[in-house]
């Protein structure tokens, strides 16, 4: 945890400090404001470029530091800002740090952002432990994707040696830049109304859950955008001259280049074409020879990112142009633009307010502030922020009618900042009664939005994940299968040459076929019943969860270590061509007979029948039932039981379940604790030993109650197994397993 702090305030720092470098250098005429946004577009660049260097994350690292000591070597001759710009400065990157540690204060733990709502995030993690020791993950990186930000993530990880630190520090660095970036726009207004417009500007709604959800691309495309408005407002100013301002809308279009592919230019020329066309309507006339030049430059720009995006599919990797009826990606929906307004009581992005009429009454109070705000910028005949959103606008309107909504969603979320700095700048200082009313009531729906935003970030447990991590050295640069369902398992394992089964949702990594009798689906385990005999042969590593409650491994196939949560086997010979029945999500199925198997000859693997407790059989204290595989069968803070009826013996109860907290397992003899769980549903998870006499058993899981910062969760209860320990597996002939529990079996001539 205190990495990604560590991390988040060294990019802060570093980008400022390389930003201010650049100020001194161009002279000093420009906003001490630009610099946090032109320090990180400058780290981007030159992290991408040094990256591809021998050397690789090293380089980078190297290439970044020499930057940052030139930039301090050129801040040590310049004169120092009033201590009001430095405190102010600092207010709002503490507030703002601050707000983004909201997920894992709601959560209770420090981990990885957005899982089960957004598990790319283990892919770029797995892509940037590439660049740091050249080791291919599975999936490869596609070829031409934008890895500027991996660049910067990866030089990070040689400092705290841990990729997915990285990451979270650089997701939470953003915000705060953007926060600091918008003081720019925000001069004129006193310390305390800065902080409170900066904040809001860096942490709008949709930023916020794009930050929730592990998204980097959009919120720093969304930056460089506030960066582009600050530019065109110094310009405005005449504190910029041309080259000036060229110089740095091509910096900050290269870093938008380098993390959103070249479609990303869009933005930067959209913006600087709306302004063009303001100030000919603010000044009517055209403006001087020189900003004529910038304009034409451009559009040209525009026109070539079209271009491209035709001919040659650029930012294919990043966006995907597809049909509008399809929502793509996480989304259910298509989102509403009153999102990107700031106002939305809901801490799912991708779902309404539960109440019609508080979303209509949101809707409104969002129409009132943007028609404050519209009537306020055009008395005022300032165009820069104005023309920067009219630019974001269009091109999210033209995403809405042409793409899929997950595209139309990324211009949107790209759009929050700026719109949200545009109806903030005018309602932090009204003059009127009715417009101080219309202030607190947004500004108070806005901050309240962004924070049920962050309270909801779901944050993953790493107790799955350290397993993973203890058997990567022996995987590496093996074929390995895969039978759980954590999307994660790419960055662990990174190295081996992974294979999964199709709804294990491994991001994309190659998929084993499954036996018709065992089908591939989603919520069923996977075990080494599921591939036919010839696909574990492609493998020399299995990695499968520890629960007894699977099916048995083939004779060739031989424990080399586990753990409470994984077991890793090492395959030594060929497999044996066994069969199975029709087990579906069971580790075996009782033989019928007479039926299809009548006069076959050939051994069974006979074993003891595992008990399953009834799917409906969890009963709340209150006395009501509460049903397996259900959403919400248990809330933090509550308790379950379920009976079962056991034999005499030795038991391991092993149970499904999803959920954002740890649960507390309690039977005779029996305590245990579980961590949360926020994979895909299918694996069994080990709970551990009892010892039955024979008889009912009552088994009780409570789940722990959750920080009160955090906004409602549930946890899902899939069903509870009982596997015997101290019956031990026996081949039999087939004709006498009549009857008897099968796991596999064997056919003769």
């Amino acid at each position: 945890m205190t990495g990604a702090y560590a991390i988040a305030v060294g990019v802060v720092v570093a980008a400022t400090a390389v930003g201010l470098g650049a100020r001194e250098l161009a002279g000093g005429r420009a906003s001490r404001g630009l610099a946090p946004v032109t320090g990180l577009a400058v780290l981007l660049v030159v992290a991408r470029i040094a990256v591809e260097l021998p050397g690789r994350a090293g380089t980078s690292l190297a290439a970044m530091s020499a930057v940052l000591l030139g930039s301090l070597a050129l801040l040590a001759r310049a004169r120092r800002p009033a201590p009001g710009v430095a405190l102010v400065a600092a207010v709002t990157a503490g507030l703002v740090l601050a707000a983004v540690s909201l997920p894992f204060l709601a959560n209770g733990r420090f981990g990885p952002l957005g899982v089960s709502v957004n598990n790319d995030p283990a892919l770029h993690v797995a892509w940037v432990g590439e660049l740091r020791d050249g080791v291919t993950p599975v999936p490869e990186r596609p070829r031409g994707y934008p890895i500027g930000p991996h660049a910067v993530m990866a030089a990070a990880a040689e400092v705290t040696g841990d990729g997915e630190t990285a990451f979270v520090g650089l997701l939470m660095a953003v915000p705060v830049l953007t926060a600091l970036t918008a003081l720019g726009l925000l001069g004129s207004l006193s310390p305390p109304r800065r902080v409170l417009g900066a904040l809001l500007g860096g942490l709008p709604y949709l930023a916020a859950s794009y930050y929730a959800q592990a998204s980097y691309k959009e919120p720093i495309v969304a930056l460089m955008l506030v960066g582009v408005a600050l530019v065109l407002h110094e310009r405005s100013r005449g504190r910029l001259t041309t080259g000036a301002t060229l110089a740095l809308l091509g910096l900050l279009s290269a870093a938008v280049v380098t993390t959103f592919s070249w479609i990303g230019l869009a933005w930067p020329a959209a913006a600087v074409a709306a302004w063009w066309a303001g100030q000919a309507a603010v000044r009517h006339r055209l403006p001087a020879m020189p900003d004529r030049r910038a304009a034409v430059a451009a559009a040209a720009a525009a026109l070539g990112v079209v271009v491209l995006v035709v001919l040659d599919r650029a930012g294919s990797n990043i966006v995907d142009l597809g049909s509008p009826g399809s929502p793509g990606g996480n989304l259910v929906a298509r989102l509403s633009p009153f999102e990107g307004l700031g106002v939305w009581f809901q801490p799912d992005f991708r779902y309404a307010p539960g109440s019609l009429a508080g979303r209509r009454a949101l809707e409104l109070l969002a129409l009132a502030a943007l028609a404050f705000a519209a009537v306020w910028w055009a008395r005022r005949r300032q165009t820069a922020l104005p023309a920067t959103v009219a630019g974001a606008a269009a091109i999210y309107v033209v995403a809405a009618a042409v793409a899929s909504p997950y595209v139309s969603a990324k211009a949107l979320a790209i759009l929050a900042p700026v719109t949200m700095l545009a109806l903030v700048r005018p309602l932090v200082e009204p003059r009127r009664a009715a417009g101080a009313l219309l202030a607190v009531a947004f500004l108070g729906a806005a901050a309240w939005s962004s924070t049920l935003a962050l309270r909801g970030a779901m944050v993953g447990d790493r107790a799955h994940a350290r397993s993973l991590d203890r058997l990567r050295p022996w995987v590496r640069e093996h074929p390995t299968l895969f039978a759980g369902k954590d999307d994660y398992a790419v960055q662990h394992l990174r190295g081996a040459r992974l294979s999964t089964s199709v709804s294990s949702g491994v991001l994309s990594a190659p998929v084993v076929a499954t036996r018709p009798e065992k089908p591939d689906q989603v919520g069923a385990p996977v075990d080494f019943d599921s591939p036919p005999p010839a696909d574990l042969d492609r493998f020399r590593y299995a990695i499968t969860t520890t629960t007894r409650y699977a099916s048995l491994p083939p004779p060739n196939w031989r424990r080399v270590t586990a753990d409470r949560f994984y077991t890793l086997w090492e395959r030594r010979g060929p497999t044996p061509r066994a069969r199975v029945l029709d087990e579906g999500v069971a580790p075996g199925a009782v033989l019928r007979c007479p039926g299809a198997l009548r006069g076959t000859r050939g051994r069974a693997l006979v074993r003891a029948a595992p008990r399953l407790a009834d799917p409906g059989g969890w009963i709340r204290p209150s006395g009501r039932p509460a049903p397996a595989h259900a959403p919400d069968t248990l809330e933090p803070g509550q308790t379950v039981t379920t009976r079962m009826r056991l034999p005499p013996g030795r038991w391991e109860l092993s149970l499904q379940y999803l959920g954002p907290t740890s649960l507390r397992v309690r039977a005779p003899g029996l305590r245990r604790t579980l961590s949360a769980s926020l994979e895909r549903p299918g694996p069994w998870w080990s709970i551990g030993e009892l010892r039955s006499r024979g008889g009912p058993v009552t088994v009780s899981v409570a789940a722990e109650a959750l920080p009160w910062l955090s906004v409602r969760r549930t946890v899902a209860l899939g069903a509870l197994a009982a596997t015997r320990v101290d019956a031990p597996a026996r081949s039999v002939p087939l004709a006498s397993a009549c009857g008897a529990y099968v796991d596999r079996y064997t056919t003769a001539p």
